[in-house]
């Protein structure tokens, strides 16, 4: 049986649902799959774990005397391993070694066919074991938006960083062309990357058969308009309440629902008081799937509004709920939207041509109705789980055919 390792900050997580996807779907497949994480944040309100799956967590997820015995356990299975990494690298030290260990811990004693960083932020990491980790397995990366398009503006060594991660990776998952060509700047070889764009499943995500009543019932003769997301600056959640204000100002009777949590939530209720539009919006925190579901059965628009994205999966649970979706043209989301057709895309931080667009919805149900239409159809079409497992069952079955 393939073993897989899939390398995670946490696991899993409301606001990275693609990673517990993938990882139902290797599953699935007949794959072995041990999810290693660097800390226990998982969120509660997350669906539950896959049965088989394996965990094992970094020694830096436990207090310091637990991650002493954490190490010295790895140690003990693989003493070997151990002296062969603190060779590799020259012996640099007591406390460099330690380092070492700690990074390795989690894969003494174990053997992988092929291990895969979620985020390019955790393979640079991982840097100094990666070309040890190479003698026995495939590296793949994935490549999703944040960690290549503002992390390098805030630390210019990160170029740098990227660059080398490329050039040991052995494969490069990108989850859309815009964010392939962000990394082509980093010096990524195209012809070791996949483009897998990322995936919902559309029988879940569907208005048909559900059991549970609408969170928020449809506003007469007015709008409700839903969004999901960490409350981050780059979700940019400021522009939505602006465009609430805006459409208040011209007299719709609109709600905003805002399901996510984040450091950015105290900053967003007081805006939301001085901006005095607190009555129109409900913050819900985290939902569950089955929550989100309901709550988005009661909307009658999505709105997204990020600064940078590589696809969103919000909204393509939105778009498989046959919700109209108005979105800012951030990242890869022109790969997913088509402007006019399936969804409405309006310019990054311009909350007028936001408030536009949902102003034209709210007059124009029928607009909406057809664009929620044709946005499921293109879930069904182009961004279905099944497609997905596809690509990474003929991706990772390509370079298993190599160790044979």
């Amino acid at each position: 049986m393939p073993s897989i390792a899939i390398v995670v900050n946490s696991f899993p997580k409301i606001s990275e649902s693609f990673i517990l996807n993938k990882t139902r779907l290797l599953i699935e497949s007949g794959y072995q799959v041990t999810v290693i994480a660097q800390n226990f944040e998982g969120d509660k309100a997350a669906s539950a774990l896959p049965e088989r799956v394996r965990m094992a967590y970094s020694p830096n997820a436990y207090k310091p005397w637990v991650r002493f015995w954490g190490v010295f356990l790895a140690l003990a299975k693989n003493p070997l391993a151990f002296i062969a990494l603190s060779k590799a690298h020259a012996f640099k030290g007591i406390k460099a070694s330690a380092q070492l260990c700690v990074w390795y811990a989690p894969f003494a004693g174990k053997s992988f066919d092929i291990v895969h960083f979620a985020f390019s932020g955790l393979g640079v990491a991982y840097l100094p074991i990666l070309p040890f980790l190479k003698r026995k397995s495939w590296i793949y990366v994935s490549c999703r938006g944040h960690a290549e398009q503002i992390r390098p503006l805030l630390d210019p060594k990160r170029k740098a960083l990227l660059r080398t991660l490329f050039d040991l990776a052995d494969r490069v998952h990108c989850v859309s062309e815009d964010i392939l060509d962000t990394c082509k700047g980093y010096g990524l070889d195209a012809d070791k990357v996949f483009i897998n764009r990322p995936a919902v499943d559309p029988a879940f995500f569907t208005t048909g058969g559900q059991s549970a009543q609408p969170a928020g019932a449809p506003l007469k003769k007015g709008l409700r308009i839903a969004t999901v997301g960490r409350l981050h600056w780059i979700k940019n959640h400021e522009i939505l309440l602006r465009s609430v204000q805006i459409l208040i100002e011209k007299g719709v009777n609109v709600h905003l629902d805002i399901v996510g949590d984040g450091d950015e939530k105290q900053k967003l209720v007081f805006m939301a008081h001085l901006l005095d539009i607190a009555g129109h919006v409900t913050f819900h925190g985290n939902k569950t799937h089955r929550e989100l579901v309901s709550l988005l059965s009661g909307a009658d628009v999505y709105a997204h509004v990020s600064m940078s994205e590589g696809i969103s999966n919000a909204v393509m649970e939105a778009m498989s709920m046959q919700l109209p979706v108005v979105c800012t043209d951030a990242g890869g989301m022109n790969e997913l939207i088509c402007d006019g057709h399936d969804g409405f895309l309006v310019p990054v931080l311009d909350p007028a041509a936001l408030a536009d667009k949902l102003l034209l919805l709210a007059s124009d149900p029928e607009l909406g109705k057809a664009l929620g239409q044709r946005a499921r159809q293109k879930i069904l079409n182009d961004f279905s789980l099944d497609r997905q497992r596809n690509v990474y069952r003929e991706e990772y079955a390509q370079q298993l055919a190599k160790l044979r």
